[in-house]
């Protein structure tokens, strides 16, 4: 196989019909902090809300770090019809190199759930992790009972590949989670 394509310089801006998806920087912290400090977009991840702006600071950093090193790369998502008000995030938040696969993360804040901006970006990392990073599978950790994700995954032809009881410990309780996989069927070995 052909060595990963990891060099994010220049970083690859992607227009969907309604989205902008560009890099992240330091000028995000605010944006980055109401995500990040909400507790209704946090009640299926693993992590519980930022309580400090610190905390979307250090989200960035890493960020910025990993698509340096070629380790990772996200989108800050801003509408179209509304530039500078980042709305989200996805990305390839790690690349497994090695292995020649990617882990995908996202996050929306709420008010646009539903309307599909989520499923547009989805789209294009998918291509782009496939086609030109060149990895060979993406996967998804998702904690069961986020069914929105679930159906997302599901809808871009992620499948269900386990389903792991009890397996994390969150404000008092344990909770499963479920891992999803996209191979890449176009990819010659």
């Amino acid at each position: 196989m052909s060595p990963l394509n990891t060099n994010f310089q220049p970083f690859p801006v992607i227009r969907t019909q309604r989205l902008l998806m560009r890099e992240i920087g330091m000028h995000d912290v605010e944006a980055s902090f109401r995500h990040r400090s909400d507790p209704e977009l946090y009640k299926h991840l693993l992590r519980s809300p930022a309580t400090h702006v610190s905390e979307a600071e250090d989200f960035i950093r890493r960020v910025m770090a990993a698509q340096q090193n070629g380790d990772g790369i996200h989108w800050g998502l801003e509408l179209l019809e509304n530039p500078g008000y980042m709305i989200g995030n996805i990305g390839i938040w790690q690349i497994l190199k090695s292995d020649f696969r990617g882990v995908l993360g996202y996050m929306l804040e709420k008010e646009h759930h539903g309307k599909g901006y989520m499923s547009e970006a989805l789209e294009e990392v998918i291509r782009y992790g496939f086609d030109t990073i060149g990895l060979h599978t993406i996967k998804a950790d998702v904690t069961y009972g986020n069914f929105p994700s679930m159906k997302l995954l599901e809808r871009h032809g992620f499948i269900q590949e386990a389903h792991f009881k009890d397996d994390c410990f969150k404000d008092g309780k344990f909770l499963d989670t479920v891992v999803y996989g996209m191979v890449n069927r176009n990819q010659l070995i």
